[in-house]
């Protein structure tokens, strides 16, 4: 299944990525940017694997990072000479819309502590109202911000399990909140 996870939102990763610059930030969750797949490889990290890009990058996952357990990571690496350029935190995978929301307010509020306001807001839905159906159903972003630096991006958005794979029974749909930070 993670093979499928991978697939389905690489180009929603490689989309943002590009070369380092010269102020990089720090990364996150004890990733330092501009590793390699050999370095985070040595790291043993549970389940850590690796697939080549179209463009010759790579992307690897992992079930930790070198600070976090028992969590879904995802690291893009640039074509030009395989280094960490994005990375991705997957959530926990839920149904409960309440609790959705407020590990997403949380997430954000770490976010504008570091970042400041967000950069931009795209909530399609009324926190009000179940929407979760719709996320399932519409295209990765619809509810999401996003917050920039001179040389970072970090976008925080809930999605499902159904924007990424193929799912055929309803009740196999689950949703989680995505943290992406990609070096511009």
């Amino acid at each position: 299944m993670r093979k499928f996870i991978l697939s389905g939102i690489m180009a929603a990763l490689l989309s943002g990525c590009a070369g380092t610059g010269s102020k990089t930030p720090e990364a996150p969750w004890g990733f330092t940017w501009g590793q390699t797949p050999a370095e985070l490889k040595a790291l043993n990290l549970d389940d850590f694997d690796c697939t080549k890009t179209r463009d010759g990058g790579q992307l690897c996952s992992s079930l930790a990072s070198p600070d976090v357990e028992k969590q879904f990571f995802m690291m893009v690496f640039s074509p030009e000479g395989q280094k960490l350029n994005a990375i991705s935190r997957f959530g926990v995978w839920s149904r409960d819309q309440a609790a959705l929301l407020n590990e997403y307010d949380k997430v954000n509020a770490e976010m504008e502590k570091i970042y400041g306001k967000p950069a931009g807001v795209n909530e399609e839905y009324d926190r009000k109202t179940p929407f979760l159906a719709k996320v399932a159903k519409g295209k990765i972003g619809q509810f999401k911000r996003k917050y920039e630096s001179e040389d970072a991006e970090v976008v925080v958005g809930v999605v499902s399990n159904a924007n990424l794979v193929q799912i055929n029974d309803e009740k196999d749909v689950t949703y989680t909140v995505l943290t992406m930070y990609t070096l511009k």
